[in-house]
C-alpha cells in the first residue's frame, strides 16, 4: 500500500490511513505490503485494530550494491523496523529489500554475465 492522495505528501492524517486500511479490509483482502519507506506507527495499529495481517518492508529498493557498507546499514534498517513494531500482531513478515531486480532487468547497459554477477552478489 502507497498512500497517495492528491496534493499531499507521505506525512498523511491518521483519518486517511484509517480510510485506506477500511477500504482495504471492505473489499475482501486481510493481507498487506507496507510500502519500502517507513510507515506511520498509526499504520500498524490500525492493521491491528482492523485484523490486517501486514508484511513491513524495510526502506531498501533497486539500485543494491554488493558494498560491505550497503549491507550493514540495510541490515541495521531492518533491526530497528523489528525493534520498533514487534510489539504489534498484525505484523507477521519482515520484508528486506523487495523489488531490487527492477533496474538490473531495464539497464541495457549491462551484459548477461555482469547482470548474473550482481545478482549473485547482491
Amino acid at each position: 500500500r502507497h498512500q497517495d492522495f492528491f496534493g499531499l505528501g507521505n506525512a498523511l492524517p491518521n483519518a486517511l490511513h484509517h480510510k485506506d486500511y477500511e477500504m482495504i479490509r471492505d473489499m475482501g483482502a486481510n493481507f498487506i505490503r507496507t510500502a519500502h519507506y517507513p510507515q506511520d506507527p498509526e499504520v500498524y495499529r490500525i492493521c491491528d485494530e482492523l485484523g490486517l495481517l501486514v508484511w513491513s518492508e524495510v526502506p531498501v529498493i533497486n539500485d543494491v550494491t554488493a558494498s560491505e557498507a550497503y549491507h550493514e546499514v540495510s541490515l541495521k534498517m531492518q533491526r530497528e523496523q523489528i525493534l520498533q513494531f514487534f510489539n504489534h500482531p498484525s505484523v507477521i513478515m519482515w520484508g528486506h529489500m523487495n523489488e531490487i531486480f527492477i533496474r538490473l532487468v531495464f539497464n541495457n547497459k549491462m551484459t548477461e554475465p555482469e547482470k548474473e554477477a550482481k545478482i549473485k552478489t547482491s
